[in-house]
């Protein structure tokens, strides 16, 4: 032990190293720990580096020691304690942070990616944020996400405004200026949720099925939403079946397609805007006997089209 005290290794790469040279004595066991396991204490004592405070060792100073580190291009903290443990030399320190107090800034600006905890990054304020990134135009969160990840992203920006500015957040619709706004901020545009609940009943909607088929084929007011599960959600809204204050019906409810017909013929109805004027003017019991979007429901039941009803309804 004496003999490798006087060696001046420091670490145990630098035993590694002596250990496999042609300098080692053949009677100097490589594995020590091993060989000598019954007064084996540790390799700061074989090495005799126990004794040593980082006070007392010599380490490079900051900026030498910092740019050496750049050169290695390390990532991330899990490469640097895997470098530290592994190869660092002994001029440079373990804990860098603690060495070089009143230089150091922190690992991003240590290892030279410029990445830093949100926490100690130091960002504009939340109505400048929010200004520099309506001047993006970005249209979705999918957007925001690839332009975080970009080469032009504004550092001074975080990239989870959600969080660094959790106190004056509203909405990412508010955050990108992109007016997907939030349930209670869309429902305020829009008729209240009990005149939407009367409108849909006057329009004979009754199933989601019919309100889908109604936005494809009719310009709506632009105070009735058109998601309504997204701007009443806050206001009351469940489901459909809750909207009418029943179950949702089924197709078994309905007429049977041949007395559906003669209900057609009965009442002259010849085009679909004549069944849609005659569906929002019937009584609610005839509403709840005939579909919204008859041609679906009748499809595979003897429905194939006006012309073809027209048609045979002139032949009978």
């Amino acid at each position: 032990r004496e003999y490798v005290k006087s060696l001046s290794l420091l670490t145990n790469q630098e035993w590694r190293g002596f250990a496999k040279s042609k300098n080692r004595p053949f009677d100097l066991p490589t594995t020590p720990d091993i060989s000598y396991k019954n007064s084996w204490i540790s390799w700061g004592d074989w090495l005799g580096t126990d004794n040593l405070s980082n006070q007392k060792k010599e380490f490079l100073p900051f900026l030498e020691a910092r740019d050496y580190v750049h050169k290695l291009n390390l990532k991330n903290s899990k490469e640097w304690v895997e470098w530290s443990n592994k190869h660092r030399p002994h001029y440079i320190p373990s804990n860098p942070g603690h060495q070089y107090k009143e230089e150091y800034l922190n690992l991003g600006d240590w290892l030279g990616t410029g990445k830093v905890n949100n926490r100690y990054k130091k960002f504009v304020s939340f109505k400048m944020a929010r200004q520099l990134v309506h001047g993006l135009n970005i249209k979705s969160n999918k957007e925001w996400r690839n332009y975080t990840q970009s080469e032009i992203f504004d550092n001074r920006i975080p990239k989870t405004p959600d969080r660094v500015y959790s106190t004056e957040w509203k909405s990412w619709g508010d955050w990108l200026g992109n007016q997907q706004l939030s349930s209670r901020l869309l429902s305020a545009k829009f008729i209240s949720y009990s005149e939407f609940k009367k409108t849909i009943r006057e329009l004979g909607i009754q199933t989601e099925k019919d309100w889908r088929h109604f936005l494809k084929t009719t310009k709506i007011d632009p105070k009735i939403p058109k998601r309504p599960d997204n701007a009443y959600k806050n206001e009351g809204w469940v489901g459909w079946s809750s909207l009418f204050d029943r179950p949702t019906r089924r197709n078994k409810d309905f007429l049977e397609f041949s007395e559906f017909k003669f209900l057609l013929k009965s009442n002259n109805i010849r085009s679909k805007k004549e069944y849609r004027l005659f569906y929002q003017n019937c009584s609610n019991e005839t509403k709840s006997r005939i579909p919204f979007d008859f041609e679906s429901t009748y499809k595979n039941k003897g429905w194939k089209g006006w012309a073809d009803f027209l048609g045979k309804e002139e032949k009978e």
